[in-house]
């Protein structure tokens, strides 16, 4: 009898799990729901290649929430080959390099160095980094691309600790409790869990008012306000340790999951605005505090005080104020940031950029790391004897008097073009310098200067980042109450960032064409080149575009380079008019018997020929100056005598003719 109670409650236990794994094999049967894999596979060029999912941030979002960047260089071998160097790349928006696009952003800074300097190698950057997530996200990808045989792991996280996706404060929760997350995050593996998801949402939606297009589009807010659930939080407060304590503890998990795989990994150091940037929100004493109205009397006169003094120039006399206030009061954001100014006035910029990082970690509202952020990633270095790459100290000594500022951050914490060069720079010195990859740098001697002069980037895409900014700027937190984004572009550049950015009526590749194409009707080749070269960075296989880069480098008459291009595109496709061009470069370089060749091809196939009856008169006249110049004279006075026979007053080939009569 006893047994027959054993295993009937075996039974009742094992009856849900087995109904359980029924639906979700009927599910994956019927593929029900999106597919929100990691990575996904595509074939390109012949070859299977594997690539970030477009779709995966809908683990974490809303689908029109979604911000995942995909580039060409993201596709990596699903067959990798013996001299592929594979990096993965972690984090949110500044990994992915947020506001930029595709070619200013910093793993595509990183690959050129690391191209640079492994020629031989094949070399992999795969940016996994997607907007407003933090840790625990990290931790989920990094654990999927263990499988996909990384070379080495970069993580740069840190920023998106209480509003990102489970973050402490943010409206994407559970809850603060890491394991209820991170089991959370592993139920998403399994398509009845959405199954539920998907059940709940649509039963709750009767009871809410649909909203109507109008609406949805009055209330088009920023991911940034999107993602505050809790606004202003407190210095040292349970949701500001509940955060720092998950940020530890993920951060420790993915450094272990590295080293228990044997993966090289780099952990990163934070950069915010110090200097140019005031504190969001300043909170009053913390209600817990004896803080009575006099006090506050106090702190109000002596902060005024301090204001007007500043105002006026006296910068002393305004710190002594600004210290008598934070004696009432020591976690007012904004007083700290004041004394930095002046303290920064008056060219003490140690005590300067101490009270800005007080500022920072006293703002209420926390799109910020704090100062101790950096304190706890350089101990796991320490403790886990992992690589550091102090992007925080670089940027420090590129700033003016050691305080990072708008001269490389393009807002509250996102770099700018500069900076994100410098960043990957900060990257690739740790790659050197720790020999991660075992493997012999071939170059090493190329300047900063050089890579930043070869780095495919243009007008435009420092301006498309800038208008991004102005238009996140323009709503709160930057503003309290947000208005309608005006914007009149000046030039060109402008209009063209605008149309791609604020208006969404062309694609990136187009604008960077368009441009190229205004700058070649002005004769501006160097400008056209630049735009060209920036299409090229993401997608080097794109025919037209070689070409078209061919035929400026051909109109300048840098014949080497326009020999380069053109031969690249005619591996790619069969045209006549591009082996025409081809030839042309080649006699130009006393390639004469490529020349030949190609300028044979070129007008052999007269039912598919798409060279222009003048251009097909001048390949014949080529043609026949190549054999002359091999002296081959017998071919090439047929030719000119062929080519005369309808077009008898073609001055340049009637003097070819006469010069080989004359010999």
């Amino acid at each position: 009898m006893k047994l027959k109670r054993i295993v009937f409650k075996i039974i009742l236990f094992f009856i849900p799990l087995v109904a359980v794994f029924l639906i979700e094999l009927i599910l994956m049967t019927f593929d029900y729901g999106e597919d929100i894999s990691f990575v996904s596979t595509v074939e390109k060029n012949g070859k299977t290649y594997y690539t970030i999912n477009q779709l995966v941030g809908a683990r974490y979002f809303e689908k029109n929430r979604l911000y995942y960047r995909k580039s060409e260089h993201d596709f990596f071998e699903a067959n990798k080959s013996y001299n592929t160097l594979r990096v993965f790349c972690f984090g949110a928006s500044t990994t992915a390099g947020f506001p930029y696009e595709y070619n200013a952003i910093p793993t595509e800074f990183l690959r050129q160095r690391l191209v640079s300097a492994f020629p031989t190698n094949n070399i992999e950057i795969i940016n996994t980094a997607i907007a407003a997530t933090n840790s625990f996200t990290v931790v989920e990808f990094e654990k999927e691309m263990v499988k996909y045989k990384p070379d080495l792991f970069i993580i740069y996280m840190g920023q998106n600790e209480f509003y990102g996706a489970y973050g402490a404060a943010s409206t994407i929760s559970i809850g603060k409790t890491r394991w209820l997350i991170k089991l959370n995050l592993w139920l998403q593996n399994f398509r009845t869990y959405y199954l539920v998801k998907n059940i709940t949402h649509s039963i709750l939606n009767l009871f809410i008012t649909n909203q109507s297009d109008e609406e949805i589009k009055e209330n088009d807010d920023t991911l940034m306000e999107y993602m505050i659930k809790s606004g202003a939080i407190r210095y040292n407060d349970k949701d500001y340790i509940s955060a720092k304590e998950n940020f530890i503890k993920n951060y420790t998990e993915a450094i272990e999951i590295a080293k228990e795989n044997n993966i090289p990994i780099i952990i990163s150091t934070l950069v915010t605005n110090e200097k140019d940037l005031s504190p969001f929100v300043s909170l009053p004493p913390p209600p817990y505090k004896t803080f009575e109205k006099k006090d506050q009397d106090i702190f109000n006169l002596n902060y005024n005080k301090a204001l007007e003094l500043k105002r006026n120039g006296d910068f002393k006399n305004a710190i002594n104020y600004f210290n008598k206030s934070n004696s009432v009061d020591s976690t007012y954001a904004n007083a700290h940031y004041e004394i930095a100014k002046c303290y920064y006035e008056l060219g003490d910029y140690k005590n300067s950029k101490q009270h800005f990082l007080y500022a920072n970690d006293y703002d209420g509202l926390r799109f910020r790391a704090p100062s101790e952020y950096n304190t706890i990633i350089r101990n796991l270095s320490y403790s886990y004897n992992v690589p550091l790459s102090d992007v925080y100290n670089l940027f420090s000594q590129n700033s003016p008097n050691g305080i990072i500022g708008n001269e490389l951050i393009i807002d509250h914490l996102h770099p700018n073009v500069r900076g994100y060069f410098l960043m990957a720079k900060s990257w690739f010195d740790t790659i050197i310098q720790r020999n991660v990859f075992k493997v012999k740098p071939k170059i090493l001697s190329n300047p900063d200067s050089t890579f930043w002069y070869n780095a495919p980037i243009t007008s435009l895409d420092s301006t498309i980042g800038k208008l991004k900014i102005l238009e996140l700027k323009n709503k709160p937190p930057f503003k309290k109450h947000g208005s309608k984004f005006s914007f009149t572009p000046k030039n060109i550049v402008e209009q063209t960032a605008y149309n791609l950015t604020i208006k969404h009526t062309i694609s990136w590749g187009q604008a960077h064409l368009n441009l190229a194409n205004e700058y070649l009707q002005k004769n501006e080749y160097e400008k056209a080149i630049r735009e060209f070269k920036a299409i090229l960075s993401i997608d080097e296989n794109i025919p037209n575009i070689l070409i078209d880069l061919a035929n400026v480098y051909f109109e300048i008459k840098d014949f080497h380079n326009s020999e380069k291009y053109y031969i690249k595109a005619n591996s790619m496709i069969d045209d006549n008019r591009l082996k025409y061009k081809l030839g042309l470069v080649e006699l130009k370089l006393n390639k004469l018997s490529l020349a030949i060749d190609l300028l044979q091809e070129s007008i052999s196939d007269y039912s598919n020929n798409e060279l222009s009856s003048a251009e097909l008169l001048d390949a014949k006249y080529q043609l026949a100056l190549a054999y002359h110049k091999i002296n081959q004279n017998e071919i090439s006075i047929e030719i000119l005598k062929d080519l005369l026979k309808n077009n008898p007053k073609y001055s340049s080939a009637l003097s070819l003719l006469e010069e080989i009569k004359k010999r």
